[in-house]
């Protein structure tokens, strides 16, 4: 990754990413709790802190967020949509919302491969786990991440905030082409 400071990201465009774990089954490919902060300048956008957990309660879960919520200052909370418990905690207080996989991934992916391949996002080199996850992560045939073969998890907090600060511009694109 490139080497950039680590700034306070109150007052910019910013949003912790956030993918629950799923499945109870322990193995180096069961998923964790992971979650990434990321923030945008200068139409860049860089990760600014990440974090894993193994196998936390909902309430360690969610005790972990709002410390990232406080020690950072995030201002959106994005979370895969399947977790509507967490997002119902944080959205009365906060930007707090839910990507489903189903209508996006695609999307997502391709998103975020063009934006990395433009080299429009930075990702801090102290962030290694996400760093490992992008290189050794391949695509199903479906060409989307094949979480069969390698953990994913920051991985997907990192698709879910490239989407936070691209995606709504995209799909406004889209649904205007047939007229």
């Amino acid at each position: 990754g490139d080497m950039y400071e680590l700034k306070d990201i109150r007052g910019l465009p910013n949003v912790l990413s956030i993918d629950p774990a799923y499945g109870k089954m322990r193995d180096k490919l069961s998923s964790k709790f992971a979650g990434l902060g990321l923030y945008k300048e200068n139409g860049k956008i860089y990760t600014r802190s990440y974090f894993e957990l193994e196998e936390p309660s909902d309430e360690e879960g969610i005790k972990r967020i709002r410390t990232e919520l406080q020690r950072y200052g995030y201002t959106n909370l994005v979370i895969d949509g399947h977790w509507t418990g967490i997002i119902n905690t944080f959205n009365k207080e906060m930007n707090a919302y839910g990507i489903v996989y189903a209508d996006h991934l695609a999307d997502m992916v391709e998103t975020a491969q063009k934006e990395v391949s433009d080299l429009k996002v930075a990702i801090h080199p102290t962030h290694e786990p996400l760093i490992v996850q992008m290189r050794s992560i391949k695509k199903n045939e479906k060409g989307v991440p094949d979480k069969k073969s390698s953990r994913f998890d920051l991985g997907d907090c990192l698709l879910q905030g490239v989407w936070h600060f691209t995606g709504g511009k995209r799909v406004a694109r889209k649904l205007k082409s047939p007229f």
